[in-house]
């Protein structure tokens, strides 16, 4: 089970078993005292300013990724993923959102670490892969062209023994291609994870997953692992682009970066992408896809399909100057 890669404190957090197939989480309750309501959400009212406490904001949020799954307040943006060349929308990455019963949508750094301590990323993930590959499926027959979706996973995804049986589920019941779908991890999580990682890609990529290191150059670097692990992509991290084109060592990095994954014959897509200046100078430098502020921010699922449709009537301008 994923919960022997957790530390002693984390396993007494969560118990998780398996009945008929499913992972069962039990969530740790917060502490009840005099001077603690028994409700949260009655804290709040005496305190609306109590979330930014630390430990109570844990507490709401703990309690809020109890019920929400059940109650259907996950949301998925999607992030477009354009052709830097013709500025076409070729795909799009897949972002969880949690909505707060008080109506509050809630981003994904403020929750996804504290599912991945608790181990409910596993159920969490699962409904993340099958929602995203049945959305691909319906911008498929509603728009003809070929487009694939990025998906983030966690290292404690990757420790489930049913991951890569949660990946064929997904892909298989949505009826896309295996090659439509593309799994993002981090690079630092990469090198600390080095074995749950290549078991799980290596029987992914032989499927036809494609395989992407997000935020490339921000952690290790360990560039044996590029040549070691079945990678299809990397993805520039926006730190690197932030400078670009106005300083020669932060255009020097991008252009060694894209250089180097031509040798070792690897996609690369730029995130961050927000100024006309960067834009152009992707260009020039012959990256081949991108992402970013300056082309669209994440949306919901609608919003993306008049995107498509933007596309093909008219062509999309990357119009954010400097």
């Amino acid at each position: 089970m994923y919960t022997r890669q957790l530390n002693n404190q984390q396993a007494r957090k969560i118990q998780a078993s398996q009945t008929g197939g499913a992972t069962v989480i039990r969530f740790p309750q917060p502490a009840q005292t005099a001077s603690h309501p028994r409700s949260l959400s009655e804290q709040l009212q005496r305190n609306p300013g109590a979330l930014s406490q630390p430990a109570l904001c844990r507490d709401w949020i703990t309690a809020e990724l109890e019920k929400a799954l059940a109650d259907d307040r996950f949301e998925l943006y999607y992030q477009p993923l354009f052709d830097i060349q013709s500025q076409q929308t070729v795909g799009a990455e897949a972002l969880v959102r949690l909505r707060a019963e008080n109506g509050e949508l809630i981003s994904p750094d403020r929750f996804i670490p504290l599912t991945e301590e608790l181990g409910f990323i596993v159920p969490l993930g699962r409904w993340i892969l099958i929602e995203a590959c049945q959305q691909l499926k319906l911008w498929q027959q509603q728009n003809g062209g070929p487009l694939r979706m990025a998906v983030n996973v966690s290292p404690v995804q990757l420790c489930d023994p049913e991951f890569v049986s949660t990946v064929r589920t997904a892909v298989e019941s949505a009826g896309i291609a295996y090659s439509d779908l593309e799994l993002e991890i981090t690079e630092g999580h990469v090198v600390r994870y080095q074995q749950q990682v290549e078991q799980a890609f290596n029987e992914l990529s032989a499927l036809g997953v494609s395989i992407a290191i997000d935020d490339f150059g921000t952690g290790y670097s360990a560039l044996a692992y590029l040549a070691r692990m079945p990678w299809s992509r990397v993805k520039i991290d926006r730190s690197f682009l932030t400078d670009v084109p106005h300083q020669q060592k932060s255009r020097q990095v991008v252009l060694s970066i894209l250089a180097m994954a031509e040798q070792l014959d690897l996609e690369v897509t730029a995130e961050g992408i927000e100024t006309e200046a960067q834009y152009r100078f992707l260009v020039e430098a012959g990256c081949k896809t991108g992402q970013g502020f300056g082309y669209a921010r994440p949306q919901p699922a609608a919003a993306f399909q008049r995107l498509l449709q933007a596309n093909d009537n008219a062509g999309w301008s990357c119009g954010v100057q400097d």
